[in-house]
């Protein structure tokens, strides 16, 4: 029987030590199009249609219903983040009306790529002399971000290049700026509306697709309750509050199917949250590593919007199919409380080989990855089963060195033991044949395609050996996978 493709794609480019999510809604008729414009047969199976479409370089413009860029990397990577967007069809002018962008915080891993999207430098002629300016690349119709707040807000020259660009893009009428907040409120602030969804469109068959906000800007979402706001009480100087505390937390929803996108959202990383052993985050904290404890209170934001359905008996309450690794997998982020409670199919982690001195992903939360069983927050009735049937890794390098704190001290990381690791280039999952589900004591699952690229973007020399990319199952059209899973938590 063919496999049927979901409109919905989720695609990790690998900009190795930084974060880039590329959200897709594919017009699944306009791809076929494409395929049989360029005088080609289509795949019997349309979930092989993109890969098919990709590996014969066809132009996919006019595929794309709707496009969410959520962060981009690093400012060295920005132009392979528009080079990706624009292979997958993201791109022309009826695109650009359809095109956002999100950005999680204010840290240059996040942020400075999404600005090389945005706009290119180029050279100016001038009398006597030349010079530099920008152009426009491709700004987005609608920018998204946590907002302004003086109390919070950084003193780099990431966020003053980010605020100059979006706000002369609304000034032109170019770019729509949007706050997310976990709660809808009028901000006093900007004067703007804070929402917390943002609209994905729908496929063929009415099935909506959208993100959810369930944290930003330190403020967590606590279903009726009064939301936590992890920054109350703490004092900061000017431009000193840590930015990852001000990571914007979303879910993508789409039918049943869920995906949750944290940022570099802290944890706890020891016992209280639930870590022990070889669990356990044993680095001593450094001066500049300030923040706080965001999952604790995304467990009840999480609980409390996707509560177990009671007449399904495998639902879990909290559940997400999808979970992508808080702080590149930071040992201090990842608690293996918030784990058991999202009870995730696949884990996507974004991280390099061009390594900065924190090393991630660190080996503690590798191990929780591997843990089962699992242990469940002090709420929780018993243990949870592990659930996660592999851990996809854009980039990692295996051991090597790196300076703590930008000293001159070398500090020597290792990592032998990658459970269900699979080191994939660029990755892209897509959910496909069923994806909303309204029968009761329905006992399917959602199933779940995932294969890369296997390019590898960075790769430093010297002492770090890069882990070879994962090649033990290849396919037509797929460069490395694919490899499918089912999600039979709903």
């Amino acid at each position: 029987m063919p496999r049927d493709a979901s409109a919905l794609e989720i695609h990790a480019i690998n900009v190795s030590q930084g974060d880039s999510f590329l959200i897709i809604n594919r017009d699944l008729v306009a791809l076929r199009g494409v395929i049989m414009t360029a005088g080609l047969i289509a795949p019997v199976d349309s979930l092989d249609w993109l890969p098919f479409a990709i590996a014969r370089n066809l132009d996919l413009e006019g595929t794309v219903r709707k496009a969410l860029l959520i962060d981009g990397g690093e400012d060295y990577y920005g132009g392979d983040v528009l080079s990706y967007i624009r292979k997958y069809g993201v791109k022309g002018d009826a695109t650009r009306l359809n095109f956002m962008t999100l950005v999680s915080h204010f840290h240059s891993d996040h942020v400075d790529g999404v600005r090389s999207v945005y706009k290119r430098r180029v050279p100016i002629p001038m009398i006597g002399k030349g010079g530099w300016g920008t152009a426009d690349n491709y700004p987005p119709a609608h920018a998204y971000d946590m907002g302004s707040d003086p109390r919070l807000n950084p003193t780099t020259g990431t966020y003053t290049l980010y605020m100059a660009d979006v706000t002369g893009f609304q000034t032109s009428g170019v770019t729509t700026r949007h706050l997310i907040h976990p709660v809808a409120r009028h901000d006093a602030t900007s004067g703007l509306l804070a929402e917390n969804i943002i609209n994905l469109g729908a496929d063929d068959a009415g099935v909506v697709m959208k993100m959810r906000c369930i944290a930003s800007n330190g403020i967590v979402a606590q279903g009726l309750a009064a939301p936590v706001d992890i920054m109350a009480g703490r004092k900061f100087k000017k431009g000193k509050a840590d930015q990852n505390d001000r990571s914007t937390v979303m879910v993508l929803e789409y039918g049943d199917f869920r995906c949750i996108f944290g940022g570099d959202a802290g944890g706890n990383g020891r016992e209280a949250g639930g870590n022990v052993g070889i669990n356990r985050d044993n680095r001593t904290a450094q001066f500049f590593s300030s923040h706080g404890d965001l999952e604790t209170p995304l467990r009840t934001a999480i609980t409390t919007t996707y509560p177990r359905d009671p007449l399904r008996a495998n639902t879990a309450t909290g559940h997400v199919c999808c979970f992508k690794s808080h702080h590149h997998g930071s040992g201090s982020s990842n608690d293996m409380f918030l784990i058991s409670t999202l009870q995730p199919k696949i884990v996507l982690c974004s991280s390099g080989t061009r390594t900065k001195f924190h090393g991630h992903p660190t080996q503690e939360a590798i191990n929780r990855m591997a843990t089962d069983p699992w242990p469940l927050a002090p709420d929780g009735a018993a243990t949870s089963a592990n659930t996660i049937e592999n851990y996809y890794i854009t980039e990692m390098a295996v051991n090597g060195r790196y300076k703590w704190g930008g000293s001159k001290k070398l500090q020597q990381y290792t990592r032998t033991y990658v459970p269900r690791g699979r080191i994939m280039g660029d990755i892209v999952i897509r959910p496909f044949n069923v994806v909303s589900i309204t029968e009761p004591n329905w006992t399917g699952g959602i199933s779940m395609q995932v294969y890369g690229s296997g390019l590898q973007s960075a790769v430093d020399p010297g002492d770090k050996l890069l882990r070879a990319v994962d090649g033990t199952q290849n396919l037509p059209q797929y460069p490395v996978g694919p490899w499918e899973h089912t999600c039979n938590k709903h």
